[in-house]
C-alpha cells in the first residue's frame, strides 16, 4: 500500500534534484494560475558537507538545512492533505545550495487552489 492513500497514484510524482554548489536551481516549474506545488518528502545527497534550502520562487520554505557529505532525507508526510511544505500559488519549487552540490529526488503533486 502506498503512503499516499486516498488519491490517484497519477497525481503524485517525483522530480530529480540536481543542483550545483552555490546556485539557485528550479526543480519544479511554475504550475500555472490557481495551482500550487505541495511537497511530501525528499531524499538528497551532498557531494561534500554543505547547506541547502527549499524555496517557493525566492521565498524560503525551509530554514537552511546543513548536511554532512552524503546527505539525508525528510520523513515523508503520511497524509496527502498535509505536505511538508507548499509553494505559493503559481510559483516554482527551487533549491538553493551553498557549499555543496546536491542530487536526489523530491516527491510532490500539483494542487488546484
Amino acid at each position: 500500500m502506498a503512503w499516499y492513500v486516498g488519491i490517484a497514484e497519477s497525481n503524485v510524482t517525483s522530480a530529480v534534484v540536481d543542483a550545483a554548489a552555490g546556485t539557485q536551481t528550479e526543480i519544479v516549474a511554475t504550475p500555472g494560475a490557481g495551482k500550487q506545488i505541495w511537497v511530501y518528502g525528499y531524499d538528497i545527497g551532498f557531494d561534500a558537507a554543505g547547506t541547502m534550502k527549499w524555496q517557493s520562487a525566492n521565498t524560503d520554505l525551509s530554514e537552511p538545512i546543513p548536511r554532512a557529505q552524503n546527505g539525508g532525507s525528510a520523513p515523508y508526510s503520511s497524509n496527502i492533505d498535509l505536505p511538508i511544505f507548499k509553494c505559493a500559488t503559481n510559483e516554482a519549487l527551487n533549491i538553493t545550495t551553498v557549499t555543496a552540490a546536491v542530487t536526489g529526488i523530491v516527491t510532490y503533486r500539483v494542487v488546484g487552489v
